[in-house]
């Protein structure tokens, strides 16, 4: 009971001591607040043990060290307020003591030296001093006494604090014979060892302070700063998670071993963390519509597949399960730097496979191995872009509309389609007609298989694109649009790039071959139309599709969604 009692009393005075709380000791009604109150000590008792070996016995002596000086307590009013742990009050002031049994204090409240028989010596330093000896400071005379001096290692772990939950770093010095914090207040340790021949052996380990503050000085400088909870964090954020202070860790692993320091494999949620830094290997290809990121990631002695990493970084998960059970965490580099990519790629075939519309992702990657078409892309800025106004363009770009083909060029030489959103009356139209126009003379300059025969039968003997006829490689684009603004298109192509031939694809008298179709550079034809007719124009190759007024297909379920996603372009705006 008194056991119990005393443990709650701890957690009292824990709290009084704490937040400063007035306190009495046996107050009564009549009495003057003056002379029964406690006041509160700043620092906790530590017991300075002193013995002397005669022949007839041990004397021994205990005195309390508050930091600053040693007190003897024969000559203070001393009242030993609970047992284990101790808390005491020397005249009138409330202390606890470190790590000894209240009931230890009492024999010297009355006398400074306590005598231990011969016979008694082993049984008692085994049952009492055998407990206090290691966190004590202690002199001895009559012993044998090993010292110690030389520090063994430096050993570093991850903790975490029990109240709070976040994690630091905690520094210890090994002796060999004992073990300290490197915070600990205390300047030496002391243990006993009982020889066969019942003599008792005193090895004291005494603090190599300059040492010690040499590895302190190393920790400061790569980063770590100790903290009021006397361990250490970050310097740059005291409230980081411990997957920080672990890829710190890795990261210093072997300058840390290298100056003596051994590091404990750490922990975090009950799961025992890897510390070898990983490395990364990425491959880049592309195929027809997609890129197909393929990658490496070597952890020791694991490899595993960047793809595998896919959900983790997706949920931001920072621990990935090796084979033998551990876990390493992934760096937070990574999480940030491939966030977007998982957030978009899709992985299939044991590949990470992003679609072209997603190309500017690719920009901040860095890949080891990659086509050599697209590692230029990735490497290109379209506003270094060679492109001045051509003479068979009859406009005068505006800088800004010269800046929007740049941009349609950089994504027609990337195999990109483009979402062209400007203001009202910036000229979205002749934009893209002057990207037309770049596409129709890269095809003369480069023509490819996509070239057609001359046409045997004649459109119509009104037609005014005979033109068309006698251009064997047409740029054949199309572009869809609502039925208000065919004419419009037809008039703005007429008129800023007149050697673009255009076929109206409207009407009951539209026509339905494919290889009358290809013969032109532009076809204009309406969603309606489109979705009519998207049995055969699915089956042609075009160099280009353009949608205006796009958002006629912003419900994916409608029927024209379907249809125009049928239709086959090399570029698409």
């Amino acid at each position: 009971i008194l056991q119990h009692i005393h443990k709650k009393l701890d957690v009292l005075l824990t709290e009084i001591l704490r937040n400063r709380f007035h306190i009495c000791l046996d107050a009564r009604r009549k009495d003057w607040l003056r002379d029964i109150h406690i006041k509160l000590g700043n620092r906790q008792l530590v017991p300075d043990l002193h013995f002397v070996r005669k022949s007839d016995g041990v004397y021994y002596q205990m005195q309390l060290n508050n930091g600053e000086f040693t007190w003897r307590l024969s000559n203070r009013d001393v009242a030993v307020i609970t047992n284990h742990p101790a808390w005491i009050i020397i005249n009138k002031t409330l202390y606890k003591v470190a790590d000894i049994n209240g009931n230890m204090v009492k024999p010297f409240i009355k006398k400074d030296e306590v005598f231990i028989r011969k016979s008694f010596v082993k049984e008692y330093f085994q049952k009492f001093i055998v407990k206090i000896i290691p966190k004590a400071n202690v002199t001895a005379d009559g012993f044998k006494i090993k010292k110690y001096n030389s520090l063994k290692s430096s050993s570093i772990s991850l903790i975490q604090n029990f109240m709070s939950g976040e994690y630091s770093l905690m520094l210890k010095f090994d002796y060999g014979k004992a073990i300290f914090d490197f915070s600990a207040p205390s300047k030496q340790k002391t243990n006993l060892e009982f020889n066969t021949a019942d003599d008792i052996i005193i090895h004291q380990c005494k603090r190599n302070l300059l040492v010690e503050k040499e590895k302190i000085d190393f920790l400061n400088l790569k980063g770590l700063t100790d903290t009021k909870s006397k361990s250490f964090k970050l310097k740059e954020n005291e409230n980081e998670s411990p997957y920080a202070l672990v890829e710190w860790l890795t990261l210093n692993t072997d300058e840390l071993q290298q100056r003596g320091f051994t590091i404990e494999k750490p922990t975090i949620e009950e799961k025992k963390i890897l510390l070898t830094a990983p490395t990364l290997e990425l491959n880049l290809k592309q195929i027809n519509d997609w890129f197909d990121i393929y990658g490496v990631v070597q952890i020791g002695e694991f490899t595993i597949a960047f793809y595998s990493l896919a959900q983790y970084i997706r949920n931001y998960e920072r621990l990935y399960k090796l084979p033998n059970g551990e876990y390493f965490v992934i760096p937070e580099e990574w999480m940030e730097r491939y966030q977007a990519l998982f957030q978009l790629a899709k992985v299939q075939k044991n590949a990470v496979r992003l679609g072209k519309s997603q190309f500017p992702v690719l920009k901040n990657l860095k890949f080891d191995k990659a086509d050599e078409e697209v590692q230029e892309a990735l490497q290109k800025n379209f506003k270094d872009i060679d492109y001045s106004t051509p003479k068979t363009l009859k406009a005068t770009l505006r800088p800004y509309q010269i800046e929007g083909v740049k941009w349609l060029i950089h994504l027609y030489h990337n195999q990109l389609g483009a979402c062209l959103a400007d203001d009202m009356g910036l000229g979205k139209t002749l934009q893209t007609i002057a990207m037309l126009l770049y596409a129709k003379e890269q095809k003369a300059i480069n023509p490819t298989k996509k070239t057609i025969k001359k046409p045997v039968e004649q459109l119509d003997m009104f037609s005014a694109h005979q033109e068309a006829l006698k251009d064997f490689s047409p740029l054949n684009a199309l572009i869809v649009l609502p039925a208000s603004l065919v004419f419009n298109w037809e008039e703005e192509i007429k008129r800023f790039a007149p050697q673009l031939s255009v076929y109206k694809h409207v009407g009951t008298k539209r026509h339905k071959k494919i290889e009358l179709l290809q013969g032109f550079d532009v076809m204009l034809t309406t969603y309606h139309t489109a979705l009519r007719d998207v049995d055969f124009l699915k089956e042609i190759p075009f160099e280009y599709i353009v949608l205006d007024e796009s958002q006629q297909i912003k419900n994916k379920d409608s029927k024209i969604f379907k249809a125009i996603n049928q239709l086959q372009a090399f570029h698409k705006i």
